[in-house]
């Protein structure tokens, strides 16, 4: 009995790491194999200031004011963990400086969701300033066939906390948390389907930026099945390895102990 409930146990704890991930985004993200970092790369200077630095406390993507050029128009990154089903997506952020731009429709971070179905939806949750405003969520569906799409704003006095995706079924429930007590900002309607990519990125407009600064401390994701994700990352599939060692060891041991006893 001690036996199968341990191997039990160990079942459920290989699912865990499989269906879970929490990724510091600190200097070791740079070789995190579920990462693929997108823009400058750390050590790129805009006017002589550094705009992308990696410490212990994670990524720092500070944008100076002027015009964007292709190369420092966006800086982010794609999570490459495929997904199917429910799930639950969440990073920790802190807005170190977001000044209102001059013109345009905003610019600040966003984390973007590209869904697997036929229109190629597209969900946007972000949280940007916009000219002779404060602050406020920006909320975006997607889609090339552009049904039911969706681009509003919300108010949200948010300055650092975390900002989370769940989805349930055929929606996605977005909000910020500050403090453990959460925003529960909105419900948009979403495809069920697989999910192609998830990304973060700190974006500029083309003409009349304005300073912005993020600090990104960590992205975990939960779902319910994680397709072909061994041949994905190498680390997880390690992982999986040590776990099946050990179960085969803890099922010998449990053979050996009934024969003898």
């Amino acid at each position: 009995m001690f036996a199968l409930a341990a191997i039990v146990f160990l079942s459920q704890l290989t699912l865990a790491h499989a269906d879970e991930f929490k990724i510091p985004l600190s200097a070791r993200s740079r070789i995190e194999p579920l990462l693929e970092w997108f823009g400058p790369i750390p050590g790129t200077r805009i006017d002589g200031r550094e705009i992308l630095t990696v410490d212990a406390l994670g990524t720092r993507v500070t944008l100076p004011e002027g015009d964007a050029s292709e190369s420092n128009s966006a800086i982010g990154f794609k999570l490459l963990a495929p997904v199917a089903g429910n799930f639950e997506w969440e990073l920790d952020l802190e807005c170190l400086e977001l000044q209102q731009p001059k013109s345009g429709w905003g610019q600040g971070l966003s984390m973007r969701v590209q869904f697997n179905d036929a229109a190629r939806t597209t969900l946007v949750f972000g949280w940007c300033s916009r000219p002779d405003q404060p602050p406020m969520a920006l909320v975006a569906k997607e889609s090339r066939n552009h049904r039911n799409d969706i681009y509003e704003w919300l108010p949200i006095d948010f300055k650092k906390g975390t900002m989370v995706i769940i989805r349930e079924d055929g929606n996605a429930n977005l909000n910020f948390v500050d403090n453990g007590m959460a925003s529960n900002m909105t419900k948009v309607d979403v495809p069920k389907t697989d999910i192609i990519s998830f990304d973060v990125y700190v974006s500029r407009l083309e003409k009349d930026n304005t300073k912005s600064s993020f600090l990104l401390k960590e992205t975990r994701l939960k779902a319910e099945t994680h397709p072909a994700l061994n041949s994905a990352s190498p680390q997880r599939s390690w992982w999986s390895l040590v776990y099946l060692i050990e179960i085969t060891a803890l099922l010998s041991v449990a053979l050996l102990w009934w024969r003898t006893r």
